[in-house]
């Protein structure tokens, strides 16, 4: 039997690794990570481009101890695969992800 913190995390990295799927790509192309601010951290702080989006994926989550769930098993170098990690301060409400680019930034 699974907690609620941890069925909820099990369904948002099953969403977001069905997306990753559906691009075609390889999980190890793509960066994870928690915000409270998905369009300022994905558009703006990571440059990813609007338009085009079988390359971002983002959920809000019920709780930071399920973003950081999700985010441990996505950035995990075994399961997930993802780069990404611990970064600044958050209260973790959305996880995201995305496919690296040329033009996009960390």
């Amino acid at each position: 039997m699974y907690t609620s913190v941890q069925n909820a995390a099990i369904e948002i990295v099953n969403k977001i690794l069905n997306h990753v799927q559906r691009s075609l790509t390889d999980p190890a192309d793509w960066y994870a990570g928690i915000t409270d601010e998905p369009e300022r951290r994905l558009f703006t702080e990571h440059r990813i481009k609007r338009e085009n989006d079988r390359l971002y994926v983002y959920f809000p989550t019920p709780d930071k101890e399920t973003a950081d769930l999700v985010e441990a098993h996505l950035t995990d170098s075994v399961f997930g695969r993802m780069d990404g990690g611990a970064g600044g301060p958050s209260n973790g409400s959305y996880v995201y992800a995305y496919l690296k680019q040329t033009y996009t930034r960390r």
